[in-house]
């Protein structure tokens, strides 16, 4: 009996022993949850709440969120039943701040810092643009930059004396109105980002300089010059803009410094004149593609510049009127550009220049502009002198006459040619060039350094007769016949065109229709007659 009662309470001693020890690992267990989650927890809520303190008082309601959420974890978790079960709870509280710390941040238009003024004598940030550029001007000069999208539609004037410099940051400004509107005496600066749905992004009565900026859905060109304003126009974009002239840019006449550099033009439509562009400011390194104008110039409606049009593409500009790409209104010199599928309604499927207008045109290529009328490539009016040099026009198109080049009839001077390749175009007459005669002086071109023109379809050079004068082709003592192919078709009167060459050598170099032998015995004094 004794023996029996000691087994009993030894086998009790051990249960007890046992379940102490389960819930000692349980207690220990807990206890480590609890530290792990309170280290979590505190970590998380702190990187929540110094992020979305703005003031003190904030700071403390985040603090006192965080100490309650804190306790009902920690009494949820003491409820356990045991180690398990607290180790799933421990999870579900790791998934939730996970959780909180993946939710979206609040727009950041609600929040005030969408904007920095820095001045001369301090740095400091404010919530709306227009709140901003108030200090600005009041600092009268002063920068400010963005740290959010300007959703609201503003409009916003830089007065006379102030020296504003926005850098946009990446971020874009919006208006239906004109956004910014700068004062005679003002000064903008607008560099990097994007200003969009105004009537004028930048209407400038003051000096503006704009870098890298995007200008997008203007109603009223982009960016609106006044007359005399001096204005500089760098790395910009313009896309999908509209304008009664100049659907990007409306900036006429010249001012000393004004430019327009390394910008792109994109799907731009001008009513009038100017799909992309109306100006007489220097234009150098652009990029102009299917801009459009319901009158001339597709892309460009150009005055006169001493630096003119330089190192531009041109390609797929449109005008239901004359100057697919290019319309001059003044003599200047376009150097350096590519001009390729544009087209014209009218005459000059690239490049147009008007009567008693000319023009000088080097170093530049032409291929595949169209025009409806006459000069698919280059359209020079009656009394439009017309110097070319180094140019290759191939694969354009006109209806009517002068495939790749029109020349019209001159008063005085003669349109030159120097280094010149011309193949490959077409027109109903004068698929090369067609030259016309006018009551005063026929269309006299003089020929320099290897001239190749030939492969054109309906004539490589129409010479016409009118009222007693010949269009003539003359050659300087440079001409190397050696090197030059020139195909001279019969006049449009049935006469024979006229060909008069400086050195006797130089009749090598020309061949009468369909590459016919010439006529030796029509040689008279240098004087090459060609059937």
């Amino acid at each position: 009996m004794k023996n029996t009662t000691i087994n009993t309470n030894t086998n009790n001693n051990k249960k007890g022993e046992n379940t102490m020890r389960k819930t000692n690992k349980k207690t220990r267990i807990i206890a480590a949850i609890l530290a792990i989650v309170t280290a979590i927890s505190v970590a998380a809520f702190a990187t929540a709440s110094a992020s979305a303190a703005e003031t003190a008082g904030q700071a403390t309601t985040v603090q006192s969120d965080k100490d309650a959420q804190k306790a009902k974890d920690l009494e949820v978790l003491n409820k356990a039943k045991d180690g398990k079960e607290a180790l799933e709870i421990f999870q579900r509280i790791i998934d939730r701040n996970e959780r909180k710390r993946n939710e979206p941040k609040p727009d950041p238009i609600d929040h005030k810092g969408m904007t920095t003024v820095k001045t001369n004598s301090e740095e400091k940030d404010y919530n709306t643009f227009a709140e901003a550029l108030e200090q600005a001007m009041n600092a009268k000069n002063a920068s400010i930059k963005l740290h959010a999208d300007q959703y609201e539609k503003m409009n916003l004037t830089i007065p006379d004396g102030c020296d504003i410099n926005i850098d946009l940051n990446g971020f874009f400004m919006q208006s239906d109105g004109d956004l910014f509107t700068v004062n005679g005496g003002g000064v903008l600066h607008v560099s990097n980002g994007t200003l969009m749905g105004a009537a004028s992004s930048v209407k400038a009565n003051g000096t503006a300089y704009l870098n890298k900026v995007t200008f997008r859905h203007a109603t009223n060109s982009a960016v609106n010059v006044a007359q005399g304003v001096k204005a500089i126009i760098t790395n910009c974009t313009f896309e999908d803009n509209r304008g009664e002239r100049g659907g990007a840019i409306y900036m006429p006449g010249e001012v000393y410094g004004s430019n327009i550099e390394n910008n792109t033009f994109i799907n731009n439509t001008a009513s009038k004149e100017g799909g992309a562009v109306y100006t007489s400011t220097p234009i150098k390194n652009c990029t102009f593609k299917y801009n459009k104008s319901a009158g001339n110039g597709g892309a460009v409606y150009y005055g006169h510049s001493v630096l003119a049009i330089r190192d531009c593409n041109f390609e797929g500009n449109s005008a239901e009127g004359h100057g697919g790409a290019l319309y001059m209104t003044a003599f200047n010199e376009i150097l350096g550009n590519l001009f390729k599928d544009n087209h014209s309604d009218k005459n000059g499927g690239a490049v147009y220049v008007p009567e008693d207008i000319n023009a000088k045109i080097t170093f530049s290529k032409f291929f595949n502009n169209t025009a409806f009328g006459s000069g698919g490539g280059i359209y020079a009016g009656d009394h439009s002198k017309l110097e070319a040099f180094a140019l290759t026009l191939t694969g354009n198109e006109a209806h009517n006459k002068g495939g790749a080049i029109y020349l019209g009839a001159l008063s005085s001077s003669n349109h030159y040619f120097d280094a010149m390749t011309i193949t490959n175009n077409k027109a109903a007459k004068g698929g090369g060039v067609y030259c016309d005669a006018g009551f005063a002086k026929a269309a006299d071109v003089y020929l320099s350094r290897e001239i190749i023109v030939k492969d054109n379809e309906n004539s490589n050079f129409y010479l016409v007769k009118n009222c007693g004068k010949k269009a003539v082709l003359y050659t300087t003592k440079d001409f190397f016949s050696d090197k030059s192919n020139v195909y001279v078709n019969s006049s449009e009167s049935g006469e024979r065109a006229v060909v008069s060459l400086e050195e006797k050598f130089h009749e090598n170099a020309f061949h009468g229709d369909n590459g016919r032998a010439l006529e030796r015995g029509s040689l008279h004094n240098y004087t090459l007659y060609i059937q």
